[in-house]
């Protein structure tokens, strides 16, 4: 993969106390994050596009802000890829132990619930 390296500006302490936030609540220690001053990373040409595209939009004042909303949504994709994982879980657990409804039964009686909710007489 060809790209050159890039240095980006030294990120803000509220926006780097934020990252650390969300990666301490996923179980991981990114505290020396609040330590340095500045991250070097290598990005391929693709990303480097990508980065100038948003920077184009006018959304974004600096290649640092693109690159902090990717890593906040890539934070947030994680957290969402492991809640799916504790459902999934949780629905197996729940199959294991019998704790499940027929398909079209549960549908029947979602709609026999439904049309009683609706024939009830409105009070007021």
């Amino acid at each position: 993969m060809g790209g050159r390296r890039v240095r980006l500006p030294a990120l803000d302490v509220e926006p780097r106390r934020e990252l650390a936030r969300r990666h301490v609540r996923l179980g991981q220690n990114w505290t020396g994050l609040l330590d340095s001053s500045a991250v070097n990373i290598h990005l391929t040409r693709e990303l480097q596009a990508l980065i100038k595209r948003k920077l184009a939009t006018g959304r974004y004042g600096s290649a640092s802000e693109v690159v902090r909303e990717g890593l906040r949504l890539l934070a947030d994709e994680d957290e969402l890829k492991a809640e799916a994982r504790r459902k999934v879980a949780e629905g197996l657990a729940d199959l294991k132990a019998g704790r499940v409804l027929d398909g079209e039964e549960a549908v029947a009686d979602i709609l026999k619930h439904l049309r009683k909710r609706r024939s009830r007489p409105k009070a007021g």
